[in-house]
């Protein structure tokens, strides 16, 4: 993107900025700033239509610019508020929620003729495993009765470890469930060699594929320290930007003895490990790559195992399996049309409909997320966003709607998924209900316990 835009802004005379008498443009505010400034580039001697919806913007990791939808400046525009899809309640719900992001357009989403009110839950359960086997005898009651299909039922989860427990609740109760949480699959500290084993592997196996892997080498010798080891590789960076040197040629021939590159001696620990296990590993292929790679017996390899499990047995080597795993964890593919419970994160959510839809863990530290060592302006930021993407969440259903959140919390889960504690004791951690249900409006039922959800 940098390169296209640096293209264009640097060659007035380029037939791309004549090329087009017509841009149109969906999801804008998902674009990030210079996407959205490639696209007018574009659109320069034409007409530029863009489509979007400033409440839908939940992708600040990938610099979404929301902004941009608000300051687009247009000869006519089109408001698109007639709600065809959720009902009548849900609506309430939603436009409640999002009115306390100040910074949108007045706006509300209106119910097209007909809709039904809708069904409405808010609950609360004593723990995570009683949340899971609670929302599955819930769903299970609801297919067993014929009022809805489990490919039309979606549950939307914070975190992977709350999402694998209700997807393995369900599928114990008889009711078939898949989870899409890839994106989570490399999560870890990569300041601890001991919580960051999926980077690791994952890693290792790009650079089985490629030695010369620059972003893979970078990682692996920065695994372990706070620091990432910076000092040292820009050191090597330079010294090999200078001479032109590959970073694995540069630091073999310094391994060797061949070559002294000053204050990089601590890269070279990682590195000799990553030379042994590529001498020793990059000739297999099949079952035993990934044995060796991924092992069996380890539960962090446990999602990627099964994400292998279900590949297509083309590929023969480390160049192909790393290629598969790189599509189907940064580009999976959701099905619409399936016969199971889908399981996946609120950010998976957008642009698909259920009947039914779940939302776990309404906890503080979950839903809303908010780092509070960032400045409060950042701070503020973050909420905004975490707001809108309950908005997506809510906006999901057809019909029923069930908002759900825990009591307590083990204390070493509480801590790993950063949930914010009202109080602490030894084995365990009291939460606190997502501040945005008190946001919902005077319409939204009265929170109850879980078991009444459940009979």
């Amino acid at each position: 993107m940098p390169v296209a835009l640096r293209y264009l802004r640097n060659n007035p005379e380029s037939a791309f900025l004549t090329a087009y008498d017509h841009v149109f443009t969906d999801e804008y505010q998902d674009l990030n700033k210079a996407e959205q400034v490639l696209v007018d580039l574009l659109a320069k001697n034409g007409t530029h239509t863009i489509v979007g919806d400033e409440d839908q913007s939940i992708y600040s990791f990938k610099h979404a610019h929301p902004e941009g939808i608000q300051e687009f400046v247009c000869e006519e525009e089109i408001s698109l508020d007639l709600c065809r899809r959720c009902p009548v309640q849900v609506i309430d719900l939603a436009n409640s929620l999002i009115g306390h992001n100040l910074d949108r357009a007045d706006r509300q989403l209106r119910p097209a003729n007909g809709q039904p009110l809708g069904e409405v839950h808010i609950v609360q359960w004593p723990s995570l495993q009683e949340e899971a086997e609670g929302l599955a005898k819930f769903i299970k009651a609801r297919i067993n009765a014929g009022k809805v299909e489990a490919g039309k039922v979606l549950v939307l989860c914070p975190v992977r470890l709350i999402g694998y427990l209700i997807r393995d609740a369900l599928n114990n109760a008889g009711v078939r469930a898949h989870s899409f949480f890839q994106e989570e699959i490399l999560e870890g500290n990569a300041a601890k060699l001991d919580e960051c084993q999926a980077q690791q592997a994952y890693t290792l196996l790009n650079l089985l594929a490629d030695k010369h892997d620059r972003v893979a080498l970078r990682c692996w010798c920065g695994f372990g320290t706070g620091t990432r080891r910076s000092g040292p590789w820009s050191k090597l960076r330079a010294h090999c930007e200078k001479t032109g040197l590959q970073p694995w040629d540069a630091m073999e021939r310094i391994d060797d003895r061949d070559l002294v590159v000053p204050g990089t001696q601590n890269l070279m620990l990682p590195f000799r490990e990553a030379r042994r296990l590529v001498g020793l590993l990059g000739e297999l292929a099949g079952g035993e790559l990934v044995n060796s790679v991924f092992p069996e017996d380890e539960v962090w390899s446990s999602a990627i195992r099964s994400l292998i499990s279900s590949f297509n047995k083309d590929w023969t080597g480390a160049t192909q399996l790393r290629d598969q795993l790189r599509v189907v964890i940064t580009q999976p593919e959701l099905p619409n049309d399936v016969e199971y419970v889908r399981v996946m994160s609120l950010h998976k959510s957008k642009g698909l409909t259920a009947d039914v839809v779940v939302v776990a863990d309404l906890i503080e530290g979950l839903i809303p997320r908010v780092d509070k060592d960032l400045p409060q302006v950042d701070q503020d930021r973050q909420l905004r966003e975490q707001r809108r993407l309950l908005y997506v969440a809510l906006t999901r259903t057809k019909h029923v709607l069930v908002l759900s959140s825990v009591a307590r919390l083990k204390k070493e889960v509480a801590f790993k998924v950063g949930a914010r504690p009202a109080a602490v004791t030894a084995y365990s951690v009291s939460t606190i209900a997502s501040r945005f249900l008190d946001e919902l409006g005077p319409t939204a039922p009265k929170p109850r316990r879980g078991k009444e959800l459940v009979g």
